[in-house]
């Protein structure tokens, strides 16, 4: 069963849902950008949650909802991925968990990368799927244009206030119903801010053990070569390519648990 839970850290209150049995091995999955709580892309109408009960039969699992996105309280002003990685690093602490294995997909494995460089001391093992926020491996054309159609609709004088809401919700998974105005405009400033956002992650110094698993045909957000290419820069790697994108975890969450069992058993 999934629970929702909430705290304060630092004057931002971040929602973060719970799965599994406390005894079970910590799982701290850093999801892609606005991913929703209960499903995830629109087109495959597989949700997250999918991913959480299966991931939660093997781990302890903590999906993380990052400020600005979903449920969680807007940053202000944006922050950038160092600042996302230390603020993670706070929370862990107050909730007093120091050894886990960290999951990041996606915008969550460019946090997730910067976590593991600053506090390897706290991992066990770091998984990164589809997973690239960063100067040396931009975001494709594709994920420009929708940013820049959301900047339009969000700063535009004439749309109506339920468009730019339901704008929102689709691109950064906040519920509509907790949309203020104020919100509405840091949610654009979050959206302008996105090339700040990235950071020169060096992945040669990563030296946690990393399991890199990456889609053959993710051409619209995080081409294949890319993952190649941070694989061969983390010296403790090991690249596993799988059919399909981004949404791989989703769409087969049992084989995507029995790829981390199975690394996982290497380390041992």
């Amino acid at each position: 069963m999934i629970k929702s839970n909430h705290i304060v850290v630092d004057g931002i209150k971040i929602f973060y849902r719970t799965a599994g049995d406390l005894n079970s091995p910590l799982l701290v999955f850093f999801p892609a950008w606005g991913t929703k709580v209960g499903r995830t892309i629109p087109h495959i109408k597989i949700g997250k949650d999918e991913l959480i009960n299966t991931l939660s039969s093997k781990f302890y699992v903590i999906d993380i909802e990052h400020p600005g996105l979903v449920r969680s309280q807007s940053p202000s002003p944006s922050w950038t991925l160092k600042e996302y990685a230390t603020f993670y690093h706070k929370l862990f602490n107050k909730l007093q968990i120091n050894k886990f294995y960290l999951l990041g997909s996606s915008f969550g494995g460019g946090i997730a990368s910067i976590y593991s460089i600053l506090f390897s001391q706290d991992l066990i093992a770091l998984f990164l799927t589809d997973s690239v926020v960063s100067k040396e491996y931009p975001v494709t054309e594709f994920v420009n244009k929708k940013r820049n159609i959301i900047i339009q609709v969000l700063k535009s004088k004439i749309v109506p206030s339920f468009i730019k809401k339901l704008a929102i919700n689709n691109y950064m998974g906040t519920p509509i119903s907790s949309i203020t105005e104020d919100e509405i405009g840091r949610k654009l400033a979050m959206c302008k801010s996105f090339d700040t956002l990235s950071l020169d992650i060096r992945y040669e110094d990563i030296k946690v053990p990393t399991l890199v698993v990456w889609g053959k045909d993710d051409r619209y957000t995080h081409p294949i070569e890319y993952g190649r290419d941070i694989a061969k820069k983390i010296s403790n790697s090991k690249l596993i390519e799988v059919n399909g994108a981004v949404e791989y975890i989703y769409q087969y969450s049992q084989d995507f648990l029995s790829i981390l069992l199975d690394y996982i058993n290497t380390l041992d």
